[in-house]
């Protein structure tokens, strides 16, 4: 190989790297449009969140959750794993109850239908999608 064209290479690849390193940088410090806001949804007393699956936001600005009961499985718990906040983080809604063993998926579709799968069986439950209408 002829020493120019060795050379011309070792500088085509150190000025792609270059660019893709300053680029790279450039992405990471942009500033995140997002905070968080502590304590935002209003939970019942003596409610937590477990292991919150899913999020999802309707067409009327109402935020869903979908978690695990207030742990890691909804197995043998009474609480209601689908949660509906209006847009102030106020409760207006909880079902599910008893329904699922393992939250593992979940959406809200432009209908307002209520998608939820369980990744996990156990007694007769479990392995499902769940579709709940408004």
């Amino acid at each position: 190989m002829k020493p120019h064209a060795n050379r011309v290479r070792i500088i085509l690849s150190t000025a792609v790297i270059s660019i893709i390193t300053i680029a790279g940088s450039a992405a990471r410090a942009q500033s995140n449009p997002y905070h968080l806001v502590e304590n935002w949804a209003k939970l019942p007393q003596g409610r937590k969140f477990g292991a919150v699956i899913g999020v999802a936001v309707d067409r009327g600005g109402n935020v869903w959750a979908f978690d695990r009961c207030g742990g890691d499985t909804c197995a043998g718990s009474k609480l209601a794993p689908i949660l509906k906040f209006d847009s102030s983080g106020r409760l207006v809604n909880g079902f599910g109850a008893g329904m699922f063993i393992f939250p593992h998926g979940f959406s809200v579709d432009k209908d307002g239908n209520v998608w939820a799968t369980d990744g996990q069986g156990k007694d007769g439950k479990g392995q499902q999608v769940f579709k709940f209408s408004p």
